[in-house]
C-alpha cells in the first residue's frame, strides 16, 4: 500500500497528465482554436481566446479545485448587474456573487468511469467531450436566448475584445491519469490551509493581509501572498508550482526583484504520513526561518 504522500506525489503528476491530455483534445478537436491558461487557487483550466465566432475571452474548459472530478465548459464572467431571472438560477449556479455562467456543460470524470481506462481511451473521452461542448456552445452562442439582452448585456454579445493573452507550449505528449489524481488537490489544499494558520501564529497579528493567490495568469501554482510592511504588492509568498508538487516554495520580494527564500520538501518529509503535531513542528520551522528576519 502506498504512503498517503505517495500519494499526493502520483496524484499531482496524474493532474498533470490531464491537463496535458485536455490542451491536445481541444487544439485537436476545435480547428484554429487558440487558448490561454488560466487559473489561480481556486481554478485551473483553459480560456479560449478564439475558435469561430464564439465570444472571445468568455468560455473556458477547467476544473474547479473544490471539484476535482468535475471537467467544466462554460460561459463565465464577472457580471454583478446581472438579475436572476429564476430563482434556480442560484440553485444550479448561473449566478455565484458576482460571477454569471449563463452556459455550462459538465463531464463527471469519476461517474464516467475515466479513470478506468487506458491513456488513449481516457484521450477519446475528452476530445468527444470537448467537440461537443463547443458545438453545443456554438448552438448556445447563436441563439435568440442568449440574445435577449436580460440573458446577456450587450457589452458580452461577442466577447471580451480586450483579453491579454497567456500562451502556454503545446504539450508533447501525455501519460494516462490514475485515479489518485482525485487525491491531489485535497492534499494540497491541507498543507496551505495549515500553513496559512502558522504563518499568522508565527507573525502574532502584525501583518497587513494575507491572501491567497487570484490573478487569472496564475496557471502553475497555488498559494499564499503576504503583505507585512507597506503598499499594496506582496513581501512573500508561498507556492506550490504544479511541475514542482512537492515543494512549498517562499519568495520574498526586495525593492522590486523575487528572491527565493527557501523551500520545505514534502515528499522527503513524508509530510502527509506524519501525525498532525509533527507536521506542526515541520511546517513551523519552515516559516520560522522563512520570515527570520520579520518575526516578532
Amino acid at each position: 500500500m502506498n504512503s498517503l504522500t505517495d500519494v499526493y506525489i502520483t496524484g499531482s503528476k496524474a493532474y498533470n497528465h490531464f491537463f496535458d491530455m485536455l490542451h491536445l483534445a481541444m487544439l485537436e478537436s476545435m480547428d484554429k482554436i487558440i487558448i490561454s491558461g488560466s487559473g489561480a487557487w481556486v481554478w485551473r483550466g483553459y480560456r479560449i481566446d478564439a475558435y469561430k465566432d464564439l465570444a472571445e475571452g468568455l468560455f473556458y474548459c477547467q476544473i474547479d479545485q473544490d471539484y476535482p472530478n468535475n471537467l467544466i465548459f462554460k460561459e463565465s464572467y464577472y457580471f454583478p448587474n446581472y438579475k436572476p431571472i429564476d430563482p434556480r438560477d442560484i440553485q444550479y449556479f448561473i449566478k455565484t456573487g458576482g460571477y454569471y455562467h449563463p452556459f455550462r456543460m459538465t463531464l463527471d470524470l469519476y461517474q464516467s468511469r475515466f479513470f478506468l481506462f487506458s491513456k488513449s481511451e481516457q484521450y477519446e473521452i475528452l476530445r468527444n467531450f470537448v467537440s461537443y461542448a463547443s458545438s453545443q456552445a456554438l448552438v448556445w452562442q447563436h441563439s435568440a436566448a442568449r440574445g435577449r439582452p436580460e440573458i446577456t448585456d450587450k457589452e458580452f454579445l461577442q466577447g471580451n475584445r480586450k483579453i491579454q493573452p497567456n500562451s502556454l507550449t503545446r504539450p508533447s505528449g501525455y501519460e494516462q491519469v490514475s485515479i489518485d489524481y482525485l487525491s491531489a488537490i485535497p492534499l494540497q489544499d491541507e498543507i496551505l490551509m495549515k500553513l496559512e494558520t502558522i504563518v499568522k501564529e508565527a507573525l502574532r497579528g502584525n501583518y497587513k493581509w494575507l491572501f491567497r493567490n487570484a490573478n487569472w495568469r496564475n496557471w502553475d501554482f497555488r498559494g499564499w501572498r503576504l503583505n507585512v510592511l507597506s503598499g499594496d504588492s506582496a513581501d512573500y509568498t508561498w507556492e506550490i508550482h504544479y511541475s514542482e508538487p512537492e515543494k512549498i516554495v517562499c519568495y520574498n520580494f526586495e525593492n522590486g526583484a523575487r528572491k527565493r527564500e527557501g523551500y520545505f520538501d514534502i515528499h522527503s518529509t513524508e509530510y502527509f504520513d506524519q501525525d498532525s503535531s509533527r507536521q506542526d513542528v515541520l511546517l513551523r520551522d519552515f516559516v520560522n526561518n522563512s520570515l527570520r528576519g520579520i518575526l516578532p
